[in-house]
């Protein structure tokens, strides 16, 4: 999947090559509008080119080389640019019409050359637009594999995950790598890295779902893939009843030549849906919230009965 989910992987090595040729190469994707069609698409060996005039309505990602903030390139909304646009696919032909609204790349590459500078863009057709908010993404498999493609039947994401699920209404969807479980948008770009449980994506409750940050640490996202409550947790569980129990000082041991490990220890609490300690962190083991209490055990190890203010009723 070259320009969707291997999109943070692919914007990371350009850094690093980048980094090191004191260059620059950015990518960026737009829905744009085709405002005049100045020479009409021709073969060019491997490639069909034409020449268009475009305004750009929308900047869905921005990555590579120095530049990470999209307001970089907010200079191209709602201006007529004129550029010469390569595609690979013949059935993009049929969408280069005056009026159409496609998705395109801008690939931008400069830094030093012997005897001087260079500097090109690269601009590229990939697809017509599609107003995924009506016509969500339509999850597929092919040869074991999992890709989405749009309600015209146009590839989008190619199948080559692991494992994926339907888009929620929200406009995000789960998808597995192979390495790991993360959430994308309907542009394949990812939101957050998913909490893993029983081998698939933490599921949602009450509106929140658990996630990770790179260092493992665990947070909670909301369904539109916004990480509202920041990963600083060891573990926590589901929410339940508003409040979720999370847990700090776990002690890590590995085990089997690192092959897997063991939490020990730690002290479990409460937070609410603002990522506020209610309950302070004094239990040892916990459980969620049903009917206003919970079963936890003080770090004595003795079992007790709490209520939503962490005091002890039974």
């Amino acid at each position: 999947m070259k320009r969707y989910i291997a999109a943070f992987l692919f914007s990371f090595a350009v850094l690093c090559i980048t980094e090191a040729r004191a260059s620059v190469m950015v990518t960026t994707d737009m829905d744009a509008e085709i405002i005049e069609v100045v020479s009409p698409p021709a073969e060019k060996g491997d490639v069909y080119s034409c020449t268009l005039k475009v305004m750009v309505k929308k900047i869905h990602f921005v990555g590579g080389g120095h530049v990470s903030d999209q307001h970089h390139y907010d200079y191209l909304l709602n201006r007529i640019t004129e550029a010469s646009f390569e595609f690979e696919n013949e059935s993009v032909k049929g969408m280069v019409k005056k009026g159409n609204l496609i998705v395109v790349n801008l690939h931008h590459a400069s830094g030093p050359k012997k005897n001087g500078f260079y500097s090109y863009d690269r601009w590229t057709i990939l697809r017509e637009s599609v107003d995924f908010s009506k016509h969500k993404p339509v999850l597929f498999e092919k040869n074991g594999h999992y890709g989405y493609m749009d309600y015209r039947g146009n590839v989008i994401i190619r199948p080559c995950l692991k494992d994926a699920r339907e888009f929620l209404d929200t406009g995000i969807a789960a998808v597995n790598d192979g390495y790991r479980w993360s959430y994308i948008n309907y542009y394949g770009w990812s939101l957050a890295v998913a909490f893993a449980e029983n081998n698939g994506p933490d599921g949602f409750r009450e509106g929140l779902a658990r996630c990770k940050n790179y260092d493992d640490l665990i947070g909670f996202m909301n369904l539109k893939g916004e990480v509202v409550i920041k990963a600083r947790f060891h573990h926590a569980l589901p929410f339940s009843e508003g409040l979720a129990a999370v847990c700090t000082e776990y002690q890590e041991k590995r085990c089997r030549d690192n092959d897997w490990k063991i939490l020990k220890g730690g002290k479990w609490g409460f937070i609410n849906k603002k990522g506020e300690i209610v309950i302070e962190a004094r239990f040892s083991e916990v459980s969620s919230f049903k009917g206003g209490k919970a079963v936890v055990y003080t770090m004595d190890n003795k079992k007790v009965v709490i209520d939503m203010q962490g005091r002890i009723v039974k």
